[in-house]
């Protein structure tokens, strides 16, 4: 295990599963343009979130507004909270003309809400509701998204995605958070979203159809801030097959979490992260630089679209005379720091080109739950999973219901952080370990990077 608080840019990457072969790529982040002050959640009362159709500005102000599906009918979806250990509350309605259902990317909760149809519960129909509760387990940041095995990926496509953010029992040193969903939209050349096979250029632009990359909705990013100001930047990647990346040159950024879990904390080179597909990082922003200018910022997808935008930088009094110091970790959830691999349960799962442009992940090319599980294993189990890839893009590997640590080389440690979701890279195998101790059936899946079809998916089961 590291023992420096500074880590490397290769490692970060290393870390993130993207140091690796072909068209490695950088390290990840974001910022939003306002932001509110540090407090504690107020008591969890239900809460009524319905997906249906509605519009949104995504090219800006000044021309039409596109067609989307969110919940409550906005891009991103309203920010929900909640607090560790306490119940939460929803009664979600489906107000779209086909079948959906709502998952909680990331959290581990109860498996009966887990929102996979076909697994854990029936999929909501068109007109129905149904009454969610759960008591979040870990405090962090995390996505509430559609899942459906014929639906879903189109649903994403068109916006549905919002944040739920769980508060721990206490809060970090910060003047201020902020919240940035990142996304990437494929829009036809009228504006609206596009329908699937419409040929996109990498960039899209008035009368050309592309893709097209937002921060919570908007098609620009400008954040307004003080010298020696502390923010608390939370970023979800609400794209489902796109890895985003967010630059912010010359800015102190220091890593706090990882996919909802606080990993050691460490200042990030070159101010460079990337985040696959359903992925959130927390990070603190300490601003410096000259009162009165501007530091560039920029979104890309690695596949040819940006978003460019800018920190703004105040010319009023900085907000304190000294920069504050390094910042400390944040409260530890309640999850096994260490496990023991002497009684592990071991296996290799295969994502693998087939003919006509087929992939398998496991053997099969499943996009619903299949008839058996992968592995069955009992509660408490360490598992050590080899993800091999041997197609030519990158693979988002998403492990539902629990958090895994990616193993170094030899099996011999593990990087310093969580994550529920691994990039693989063309040609290589990523090696996690995690203690599987929800029980339940929980979905492993493998999402292509580029391809909107969605995820291929396979199962284990908790016993």
């Amino acid at each position: 295990m590291p023992q420096s608080t500074r880590i490397s840019r290769r490692l970060a990457l290393q870390g993130l599963g993207l140091a690796a072969g072909p068209g490695a790529l950088g390290a990840v982040i974001g910022i939003v343009s306002s932001g509110v002050a540090l407090a504690q959640a107020k008591p969890a009362t239900t809460t009524t979130l319905t997906a249906m159709r509605g519009e949104a500005r995504l090219r800006g102000p000044d021309l039409p507004a596109t067609p989307v599906w969110g919940f409550d009918g906005v891009n991103p979806g309203p920010t929900l909270r909640a607090r560790r250990g306490e119940e939460f509350r929803l009664r979600f309605v489906n107000g779209l003309d086909e079948p959906t259902a709502l998952h909680w990317h990331g959290m581990r909760i109860d498996n009966r809400m887990d929102g996979v149809p076909g697994l854990t519960q029936q999929a909501t129909a068109p007109g129905a509701g149904v009454d969610i509760a759960f008591t979040p387990r870990d405090a962090g940041t995390f996505l509430y998204r559609p899942w459906h095995p014929e639906h879903g990926a189109g649903q994403m496509a068109r916006g549905l995605a919002g944040l739920l953010i769980v508060d721990g029992p206490s809060l970090p040193t910060a003047d201020r958070e902020l919240t940035l969903v990142l996304d990437d939209w494929g829009l036809d050349a009228s504006g609206a979203v596009a329908e699937p096979g419409v040929t996109l250029e990498p960039q899209a632009a008035p009368g050309v159809a592309g893709r097209h990359l937002t921060v919570n909705g908007q098609p620009s990013l400008t954040i307004a801030a003080r010298v020696n100001e502390r923010i608390w930047l939370r970023f979800a990647n609400a794209a489902h097959a796109r890895i985003l990346q967010f630059t912010l040159p010359g800015q102190p950024l220091t890593l706090m979490a990882l996919d909802g879990q606080p990993c050691e904390t460490f200042l990030l080179e070159q101010a460079r992260v990337v985040l696959g597909p359903g992925q959130r990082a927390e990070v603190m922003l300490d601003v410096t630089g000259t009162p009165g200018t501007s530091v560039p910022l920029e979104v890309t997808n690695f596949a040819g679209a940006s978003l460019k935008g800018h920190l703004a930088i105040s010319g009023d009094a900085p907000a304190r005379l000294q920069p504050l110091g390094a910042p400390p970790p944040l409260s530890p959830n309640p999850i096994a720091q260490t496990m023991e691999f002497q009684r592990a349960f071991r296996l290799d799962l295969g994502i693998e080109p087939r003919p006509a442009g087929a992939t398998a992940f496991n053997g099969r090319a499943d996009r619903a739950p299949g008839p058996q599980p992968a592995f069955k294993v009992r509660r408490g189990t360490v598992v050590m999973a080899g993800l091999r890839n041997d197609t030519r893009v990158f693979q988002a590997v998403h492990l539902h219901g629990h958090q895994a640590r990616l193993l170094d080389g030899l099996d011999d440690g593990w990087k310093p952080f969580f994550l529920d979701t691994v990039m693989v890279a063309p040609g290589q195998t990523s090696r996690i370990a995690f203690a599987a101790d929800n029980p339940g059936k929980w979905i492993i899946s493998a999402q292509a990077i580029g391809d909107d079809q969605g995820p291929l998916v396979a199962w284990f089961e908790v016993t």
